[in-house]
């Protein structure tokens, strides 16, 4: 993280200001950027013009650059796009439209050098269309956004469409689209994690990982957490405990893997592991019922892990597999 010091009882200068104030902004960016954090986060609904021809409409929209900017439409936006030439019978062409970060720039003065400046910097967008090359049907590739952009959308375009300008909902293709705003489903040291969980693309923000909680309606594939594991749903259920429903869930956790034990009687001590052998009691987290145990709780002996005191009926044991 970047920083600008000034020191007690000295001036100021402009351009030291200038310098901190977007060492601030710098930073806020990466951490962004950092996060995987892109694309269209909410809104950017598109439907055909009712009444203009080549054009879309296009609802509110929050959006991040791949650069960490954040982008706001607050109000819906007549898109044109078309392409700047007539493909011909039996050719077609690409046609994208993308959205850029801008500042508005306001409050235009003069410094003590009478250099003209501008004193505040807003956020605000500019919306612009690119094209691909004329190639016969079937064969036209789609064309390539600048890299801090957020794209829209692609429209495919024959002769007919170029004439008539009458696009259809199912003209306006969103397949190109980051929607949703993670470009990895779960990050480690850098790396995309491999194993049990599999990596998804640009997940909604409804996929992100949720806290498991009882009375909670779950459907197949949604992602929770619990203790120290990640879980994936396999049946659509209302939550009552996690033991009760304890095979509705599946293990998804992406450090290499995690067992869960349900304590059949009081008393038990002992659970076998069946997917690994840790080597040493650092190599693994245990809980019960979603609290972590001290290592003095339990001892390993192979793949036994053993409990000092005696679990409740019912309990949930689970153990983490960290390497």
């Amino acid at each position: 993280m970047r920083k600008r010091q000034f020191g007690t009882k000295k001036f100021i200068y402009a351009s030291d200001h200038n310098t901190s104030e977007n060492y601030a902004e710098l930073n806020i960016k990466e951490v962004v950027a950092d996060a995987g954090l892109y694309g269209i986060i909410s809104g950017g609904n598109l439907t055909p013009h009712p009444s203009e021809s080549h054009k879309v409409v296009m609802d509110s929209l929050v959006a991040r650059t791949s650069t960490g900017e954040r982008i706001v439409i607050s109000n819906s936006l007549n898109i044109a796009i078309f392409p700047s030439v007539d493909p011909g019978a039996g050719n077609e062409i690409w046609v994208t439209s993308y959205v850029k970060y801008a500042y508005a720039l306001n409050e235009l003065d003069v410094d003590g050098d009478d250099v003209t400046y501008y004193k505040d910097y807003q956020n605000s967008y500019s919306v612009a269309k690119t094209q691909g090359d004329v190639a016969s049907t079937g064969t036209a590739t789609r064309p390539t956004i600048p890299a801090d952009a957020v794209l829209l959308c692609d429209i495919l375009y024959d002769t007919t469409l170029y004439a008539s300008g009458a696009i259809q909902q199912s003209d306006i293709d969103i397949t190109r689209r980051n929607e949703g705003g993670l470009d990895e489903y779960v990050r480690k040291d850098g790396d995309t994690m491999t194993g049990a969980l599999t990596v998804q693309n640009r997940v909604s923000a409804q996929k992100m990982v949720m806290e498991w909680a009882t009375s909670t309606g779950y459907a197949i594939n949604d992602i929770v957490s619990y203790g120290l594991a990640l879980y994936k749903c396999l049946t659509a259920h209302t939550a009552s405990t996690f033991a009760a429903d304890a095979t509705k869930w599946s293990s998804v956790s992406g450090l290499g893997g995690a067992e869960t034990f349900i304590v059949t009687s009081t008393g038990e001590i002992s659970f076998t592991l069946t997917t690994f052998t840790p080597a040493v009691k650092t190599d693994i987290l245990v809980d019960i019922c979603g609290v972590s145990q001290h290592q003095d709780a339990f001892s390993l002996a192979g793949d036994v892990v053993t409990f000092v005191e005696p679990l409740v009926a019912g309990n949930t044991v689970q153990v983490l597999r960290l390497r």
